[in-house]
């Protein structure tokens, strides 16, 4: 044999082995080999939430403090994201400057948190789009350029506790696009029982809550109020369980559903917050519950009250209701 082609041979041996060696070691993900860990950021000292985004791993924290004058875009379709929590401890306030763009805004994230901050500014003030297991906690959301929380995209398993949504020039929060959301409880077995954080949804130019394009929504133990129009309003084939809120002082109606959609308000019997009727202690502008136009209501009408009276039923809509 020619010493060349032994050469030869030997370079395709070694090649093969070490072919062999590297496709069976087994690879780690960079998910496996981090912890989770909190990072900290002050805006007063010039710290930006952007800029530590650029280094958080699956599952941090983000303590943040002072005024953050920024539009944070998150988009954690790779789950780079996910488990993230923003922690603004209270005091911390984010205030969007360019009012084209949401002051936070999710896309494809799960399991994150956004909690003690002020958020203001912007266009909404905080955006979920395909998002699922959201937990807002302990926010302001106020003064924003349009809505206050929307979520959109079928966002799933929203929940809304211990905040406040107040003086937007439009809706309070919107629940958009097949998404569904609680707003004043968590999860959990029993969990309107034993998790719940009322909220406080006030003074906003439109709506407090819109629901609309096949959304659902679970609302207890809120005070939804002095919003411009309907305090809730129900719309396009979407479903809502509404009970045990204050529901008063609102422009136009405390409720209105309408377009096939499905309201049930409490349960003809029974003391939790899911069977509880809702109250009415200032009237509403127009009427306590409006229906129309092919929609259904059942439960407990309870004291839900306005102006022009307790209910309103026109245009095909039913009624399930109790005193």
């Amino acid at each position: 044999m020619h010493p060349t082609r032994e050469k030869h041979s030997f370079f395709w041996i070694l090649a093969a082995l070490a072919l062999a060696v590297a496709v069976n070691v087994p690879r780690v993900s960079a998910q496996e080999n981090w912890h989770a860990t909190t990072k900290y950021v002050n805006c007063d000292l010039g710290d930006t939430i952007t800029g530590q985004l650029g280094f958080v791993n699956p599952g941090d924290t983000i303590i943040i403090s002072g005024t953050c004058n920024e539009n944070l875009l998150v988009n954690g379709r790779t789950g780079n994201y996910n488990g993230v929590t923003l922690d603004g401890q209270g005091t911390a306030t984010i205030s969007g400057p360019d009012p084209t763009l949401n002051v936070i805004e999710l896309t494809g994230v799960s399991a994150f948190t956004i909690r003690g901050l002020t958020i203001t500014g912007g266009n909404d003030g905080l955006s979920i789009n395909t998002g699922s297991v959201i937990a807002i906690d302990t926010v302001v959301v106020q003064n924003t350029g349009r809505h206050g929380i929307h979520f959109q995209r079928g966002s799933t398993m929203g929940y809304v506790v211990n905040s406040t949504i107040q003086n937007n020039p439009q809706h309070g929060i919107v629940i958009d696009e097949n998404s569904y959301v609680r707003v004043g409880f968590t999860d959990g077995v029993g969990a309107s029982q034993g998790n719940i954080g009322p909220c406080v949804i006030q003074g906003n130019g439109g709506y407090g809550i819109r629901i609309q394009r096949s959304a659902s929504a679970r609302i207890y133990t809120n005070t939804i109020s002095n919003n411009a129009s309907n305090g809730i309003n129900i719309e396009s084939a979407s479903y809502a369980e509404i009970a045990t809120n204050v529901i008063d002082g609102n422009g136009k109606n405390g409720i209105a559903v309408s377009e096939d959609s499905t309201l049930h308000l409490g349960n003809p019997n029974g003391n939790k917050n899911e069977d509880q009727p809702n109250t009415t202690n200032v009237p509403n502008g127009q009427f306590g519950l409006s229906a129309s136009w092919g929609s259904y209501v059942s439960g407990r009408m309870g004291t839900l009250n306005g102006t022009s009276g307790a209910s309103s039923f026109t245009h095909g809509a039913n009624s399930n209701l109790t005193p």
